[in-house]
């Protein structure tokens, strides 16, 4: 994930080779898949959160710092827009499988209260 370079003094560091954006993205999605199957409306309702946070991350700029010639220097790249649609539209289908799955767990649960309390 990290490359090293040697600076001023001979020290060494270390450069990113993966924008850290791109990390996020990935824990977000299966910490989100992760949560959204246990069986607390909690954990759920955290995951449809963790999947709104995803669209701001996937339509940002992946920034990546290289050496060039001794100074560093700041890159951007944009995923194409047809792509870009298509994840929006992916994350947009795991947010309402997240909260239909919330919601029928809430009923459940609901459903099991009233039957426990009785007539």
């Amino acid at each position: 994930m990290s490359c090293s370079f040697h600076r001023e003094r001979g020290l060494l560091r270390k450069m990113a080779l993966v924008p850290l954006s791109l990390i996020f993205e990935i824990v977000f999605l299966f910490l989100g898949i992760i949560l959204y199957r246990e069986n607390l409306t909690l954990e759920r309702l955290v995951a449809v959160g963790l999947f709104f946070f995803e669209i701001p991350l996937l339509t940002a700029n992946q920034e990546f710092f290289t050496d060039a010639s001794g100074s560093l220097v700041e890159s951007n790249v944009a995923l194409p827009t047809t792509l870009l649609g298509y994840l929006v539209f992916a994350d947009f289908l795991l947010i309402f499988i997240a909260l239909y799955r919330w919601w029928d767990l809430y009923m459940a649960q609901k459903k099991v209260k009233e039957f426990s309390a009785g007539p």
